[in-house]
């Protein structure tokens, strides 16, 4: 492929930029204004869109740690950042070296496991649209315990609200109600089990409801 070529491919596909909204702009943005990112130091719903910029987030690996490179910006380039931190290390002092140490490998250790558990189960329910054949738009948000998407479903835009549990509560039902409510979707909601039956009850009590007045 001529340079020509690769000028106007990579003009092309900066001018797609302007169509990505939501999670993945944010992404994108981050990646374009540092060139390089460290996969394990992005919070989970970063992470995860960088996965869904094929075009423009490239992964590779460096000492055993993934990086993700905005696609016009050369590899060899965070090799080179890399010797620069290497030739000027810092000097702590001795006693507060192993405190240092020991405090971030700590956070380092919940927050793997944290991101670990938000992309399998990312990874799940992505799985689990694709099997019914629902497209993921935009990511909303990555909780603890929770993931809400914007999906189309049968030409339709609406919310999806994942929870990471087996058991819901009325709570997890209202929150996923005003979600919807503000950005005026109707909304879906997946979980790992069965509601309560006390949920599956009220929610078969209203479904066939008309109407709900007050006596005056």
């Amino acid at each position: 492929m001529s340079m020509g070529n690769v000028k106007e491919q990579t003009k092309d596909l900066e001018k797609f930029q302007e169509h990505i909204k939501g999670k993945k702009k944010e992404a994108l943005n981050l990646l374009k204004e540092n060139s390089f990112l460290v996969d394990e130091k992005l919070e989970p719903a970063i992470r995860v869109a960088l996965k869904e910029l094929n075009d423009f987030a490239i992964p590779f690996e460096k000492n055993e740690k993934l990086i993700w490179r905005y696609f016009i910006v050369d590899e060899n380039n965070y090799s080179s950042e890399e010797k620069v931190k290497k030739e000027k290390p810092e000097e702590p002092k001795k006693e507060k070296k192993v405190e240092e140490k020991k405090i971030p490998k700590k956070k380092k250790a919940r927050t793997n496991t944290s991101q670990k558990k938000n992309e399998k189960f990312f990874n799940r329910v992505k799985e689990f649209l694709n099997r019914n054949s629902i497209e993921i738009t935009d990511i909303e948000g990555i909780a603890k315990d929770s993931l809400t998407l914007r999906i189309k479903r049968d030409e339709k835009d609406e919310l999806l609200i994942a929870y990471n549990k087996k058991r819901l509560t009325d709570a997890d039902f209202i929150k996923a109600y005003k979600k919807a409510k503000e950005i005026n979707l109707r909304y879906l909601i997946l979980s790992l089990g069965e509601p309560s039956k006390k949920i599956s009850s009220f929610i078969e009590a209203i479904k066939n409801l008309s109407d709900l007045k007050k006596i005056e």
